[in-house]
C-alpha cells in the first residue's frame, strides 16, 4: 500500500516520486498561477465554497454559519438533528480551529478521540472562532458548520 510507503519515506523519494513539498506547491503553481488580487476568494472558505457551487463542484453540505457573538445562543437548535458535524473557521490557517464531532452520547459531542464536549464547549470554541483565534492575522471571523466528510480505506495512514 502507498501510505506504508510515504511512511517511512525520505523528502528525496517523496521528490522521486513527483510528491512536492507545500513551500514549493506555493511558489511554483499557486503563486505562479493566480493573480494576487483573486487569494480573498479562497482564503474565505465561504467565499470558495459560494463559488465552487457557482460551477457545479460538489463540496460538504453548509448546514449553518455562526457570524456574530448573538447567534452562539442559537447553537443548540442549529445542531439539534445532527450528530456528525465539522465546525471550522471561515478563514483558518493551517487547519487550526477545525473541530470535527463525530456523534453523541446523551448530551456530549464525541470527538475523533473520543473525547466528551458539551454545548458550551462548542459554544466558547465558536466564540473563540468569531474574535479571530485561528484565523489569519486574528481578524474576527465567522464559523461554518458543515457535512463531516467519510473517508474510505485508501485514505488510512495518511492523517490521524
Amino acid at each position: 500500500m502507498i501510505s506504508n510507503l510515504l511512511q517511512w519515506c525520505r523528502p528525496s523519494g517523496l521528490h522521486k516520486l513527483g510528491i512536492i513539498g507545500i513551500n514549493q506547491r506555493n511558489g511554483e503553481y499557486i503563486d505562479r498561477y493566480n493573480p494576487r488580487a483573486l487569494y480573498p476568494r479562497v482564503d474565505d472558505k465561504l467565499k470558495t465554497k459560494a463559488l465552487a457551487n457557482e460551477f457545479g463542484l460538489k463540496v460538504p453540505e453548509l448546514y449553518g454559519v455562526v457570524q456574530y457573538q448573538h447567534q452562539v445562543k442559537q447553537l443548540g437548535s442549529m445542531l439539534a438533528d445532527r450528530d456528525r458535524f465539522v465546525i471550522k473557521p471561515s478563514q483558518g490557517s493551517a487547519g487550526k480551529g477545525i473541530l470535527v464531532i463525530l456523534g453523541r452520547e446523551g448530551d456530549y459531542f464525541l470527538k475523533p478521540s473520543g473525547e466528551k464536549l458539551t454545548l458550551h464547549d462548542l459554544q466558547r470554541h465558536i466564540s473563540n472562532t468569531l474574535s479571530g483565534l485561528y484565523s489569519l492575522g486574528g481578524r474576527r471571523d465567522k464559523a461554518m458548520i458543515e457535512y463531516t466528510i467519510q473517508f474510505g480505506d485508501t485514505f488510512e495512514g495518511f492523517s490521524n
